[in-house]
C-alpha cells in the first residue's frame, strides 16, 4: 500500500522539504489500523501515540534538544461520537492493552501480600527474586507474553496490575489510582460519559471533582496516596500523571471550549482536538496484511508494557539526520505559539513531533525499516495541530457571530424603549458602556437601514421591521 503523504501549498519549508524526502509515509502498523477501520493514517497514528504514549509510564521518553527527557503524553480528544470508522479504530487499538491488563489484575488477585512483603525485605537474595518470580505467576490461566516479574523490584512489577482506567466513574478513579503503583494512568473515555455528566442543568458535584482531579493528574500534580501495607516507608506523595483519550460530539467539545466552567476550559487548553474526518481514509486492504499489521500493533503494546513494568521504560534517541528534522519543527512551532490563540498554551505543543515520533518508532516492527517514523511522526503531529487550529478558529467564529446577533438585537431593543435618543442615553442602559465595543454593531445597523443617525442621535428607521429582527 502506497501512502506517502503530498503537502498542501501553504506547508512551511520545513515540511516541503520533509516531504520532499519520500521518507513520510506510514508504517506497517499503523496504515493495517486505518485500513482496517476505514479510518486516515494521520488518525490512527494520532490515536496510537495518545494509548501508547500514556502506557508507556513515567520512564518512557525520547531524547530531546539538548538530551534532555521528553514524556511521549499527548491527550487527545476525538469530536466524533457518531463516527463509525473511529470508533472502530478506538476499540482495535484499545483491545490488547485490555487483554493485557486484565491478566496483569488476574495476577494481582492471585498473590498473597503478606508472602510478598516478606520476600522483599529479602530482594538481595537470589533464593527470594526466584520465590518472587513464582508467586508472579501462579494460577493464571493464560501466561503473559512477558514475564511475571521483569526485575528484582518485585514491588512495581507484582503490584502494576492497572494501567488503564475505562470510563472510570468518581470512585472508581479514586480506587483505581491506587493500583497504578508509579502513579501514571491512561485514562479513556470512549463513550463521551464525563462530558454527559457535566452538560446537566445541576451537574453532580462528585463528577465536578473528578474533572478537577483529572485535569490536575494530566499536569501532573502532586497526591497524597494511602500506604498499600504495614511494610512501607514514611513518604505519602508523589506526582500523579495521567494521559487523556477522549471521545465526545462535536457540540460537547464546542461547548466546552467556550464553557464557563474553569476545570473544562483547563482541560480543553491540555489536548488536542480534532474531528476523525480531517484527512483522507485507507481503502480496505487484504486480510493476511490487514493481521500482519494488527499482530505488529500488539507486538508494539506488549513491549511497551514490558519495558515499563521492568522499571526502565522505553527509551528512544533519534538519528542526525531526523534530530535536524524535528528540531527544525520544534523552532518553527514555537516561533507559533506567542501569536497563535487557538492553539493549546502548553508547553507540549512545541514537543508534539518528538512524542508523536516516539510512538511511531516504538509501533515498528523488528524487520520493518526505520526511516519513515521520525519524518511520520512529524506530519502527524503537524496535521493534528491544524486540525485542531481550525476545529478552534471554526468555533471562535460561531461564538463571535452569536455575540455580534444578540448585541443587535440589544441595541434594537434599547432604541425601540428609548425612542431617539443620544449615545449617552443609550450608554446608560448598558452594563458595559465602552462606545468602542459598540460602534460597529451600531454602524451595522445604520448600514442596513434599520437605525438612523444624526448628531450622535440614534432613532428606528423602520420600525416594524426593526422589531421583527428584535
Amino acid at each position: 500500500m502506497n501512502t506517502t503523504t503530498t503537502p498542501p501549498a501553504d506547508h512551511p519549508e520545513i515540511l516541503k522539504k520533509l516531504y520532499g524526502s519520500g521518507r513520510c509515509r506510514a508504517g506497517f502498523a499503523v496504515k493495517s489500523l486505518a485500513s482496517a477501520t476505514g479510518s486516515s493514517p494521520e488518525l490512527a497514528g494520532l490515536a496510537v501515540a495518545g494509548l501508547l504514549g500514556g502506557i508507556a509510564g513515567p520512564d518512557g521518553h525520547i531524547l530531546g534538544p539538548a538530551d534532555n527527557q521528553i514524556s511521549p503524553d499527548v491527550n487527545v480528544i476525538v469530536a466524533g461520537a457518531e463516527d463509525a470508522a473511529w470508533r472502530r479504530l478506538q476499540e482495535l487499538i484499545l483491545k490488547p492493552v485490555e487483554s493485557l491488563q486484565s491478566r496483569l489484575r488476574e495476577m494481582g488477585r492471585a498473590v498473597d501480600p503478606v508472602r510478598v512483603a516478606e520476600l522483599e525485605h529479602m530482594r538481595e537474595s537470589k533464593d527470594a527474586t526466584i520465590k518472587l518470580h513464582g508467586i508472579a505467576g501462579q494460577e493464571l490461566s493464560k501466561p503473559l507474553p512477558f514475564g511475571p516479574l521483569d526485575n528484582t523490584r518485585g514491588r512495581i512489577a507484582l503490584r502494576l496490575s492497572s494501567v488503564l482506567l475505562r470510563s472510570p466513574s468518581p470512585e472508581v478513579f479514586r480506587k483505581g489510582v491506587e493500583e497504578i503503583l508509579d502513579r501514571h494512568a491512561t485514562i479513556v473515555y470512549p463513550d463521551s460519559r464525563i462530558f454527559a455528566e457535566l452538560s446537566r442543568l445541576a451537574p453532580p458535584r462528585q463528577w465536578q471533582e473528578l474533572l478537577k482531579l483529572i485535569v490536575d493528574a494530566l499536569e501532573g500534580h502532586d497526591e497524597r496516596f494511602d500506604r498499600i501495607d504495614a511494610n512501607e516507608g514514611f513518604g505519602r506523595l508523589a506526582a500523579l500523571k495521567a494521559v487523556l483519550l477522549l471521545t465526545c460530539s462535536e457540540a460537547q467539545a464546542a461547548q466546552a471550549m467556550g464553557s464557563t466552567n474553569p476545570e473544562l476550559r483547563r482541560l480543553m487548553q491540555q489536548s488536542l482536538v480534532v474531528r476523525p474526518g480531517y484527512c483522507k481514509p485507507l481503502p480496505r486492504a487484504n486480510r493476511e496484511y490487514l493481521r500482519g499489521g494488527y499482530s505488529a500493533y500488539t507486538d508494539a503494546v506488549t513491549s511497551v508494557l514490558a519495558s515499563r513494568r521492568s522499571g526502565k521504560g522505553m527509551q528512544f534517541k533519534v538519528s542526525d539526520e531526523d534530530y535536524q528534522l524535528l528540531t527544525e519543527y520544534t523552532g518553527y512551532m514555537e516561533s507559533l505559539l506567542p501569536t497563535c490563540t487557538t492553539l493549546p498554551q502548553r508547553a507540549w505543543v512545541s514537543d508534539l513531533a518528538w512524542k508523536i515520533s516516539w510512538a511511531m518508532m516504538a509501533v515498528k516492527g523488528m524487520a520493518e525499516p526505520g526511516g519513515w517514523c521520525v519524518p511520520y511522526g512529524i506530519h502527524v503531529a503537524h496535521s493534528a495541530i491544524c486540525e485542531h487550529t481550525a476545529f478552534c478558529a471554526q468555533e471562535q467564529k460561531k461564538q463571535h457571530a452569536l455575540q455580534d446577533e444578540s448585541a443587535r438585537r440589544l441595541m434594537l431593543n434599547r432604541i425601540e424603549r428609548l425612542g431617539p435618543c443620544h449615545w449617552r442615553v443609550l450608554a446608560r442602559t448598558l452594563r458595559v458602556q465602552r462606545r468602542e465595543l459598540f460602534a460597529p454593531v451600531l454602524e451595522g445597523l445604520v448600514s442596513e437601514g434599520l437605525v438612523v443617525c444624526e448628531d450622535d442621535r440614534y432613532a428606528l428607521a423602520a420600525p416594524a421591521k426593526a422589531k421583527e429582527v428584535a
